[in-house]
C-alpha cells in the first residue's frame, strides 16, 4: 500500500519499502536521508549530481514534507497537553 499526501506528490510510505519511511518516489531514498545530507553540509547541486535519479523538485518536496510533518506533530503535542490541562483542572488539581 502506497501512502502520499496530494501537497507532496512525489514522497510516499510503502511498507515493503525503505522500512515504511517516507521516501521519494520511484527512488529508494528516504526523505531523513537527503535531508541529512542537506544539513551535512551537501548543496543541492552536489546532491542531485551524486543521485542523478533524483531531481530538483524531490529534493523541495522532503523539506516541505518535513516542515509540514513537524509542524502537524506539533499541533498533535499542544492538543494533548491542552486536554490534560482542562481534565487536571475540572479535577481540581
Amino acid at each position: 500500500m502506497d501512502v502520499r499526501n496530494h501537497q507532496f506528490d512525489r514522497i510516499g510510505v510503502r511498507v515493503e519499502k525503505c522500512f515504511g519511511r517516507p521516501c521519494v518516489r520511484r527512488v529508494r531514498m528516504t526523505v531523513a536521508s537527503i535531508l541529512a545530507y542537506r544539513s551535512g553540509g551537501m548543496g543541492l547541486e552536489e546532491i542531485l549530481k551524486q543521485w542523478p535519479e533524483l531531481e530538483r523538485e524531490d529534493v523541495y518536496q522532503a523539506a516541505g514534507f518535513r516542515r509540514d510533518s513537524d509542524a502537524r506533530e506539533s499541533r498533535s503535542r499542544r492538543t494533548v497537553v491542552t486536554k490534560a490541562l482542562q481534565l487536571s483542572s475540572r479535577r481540581g488539581h
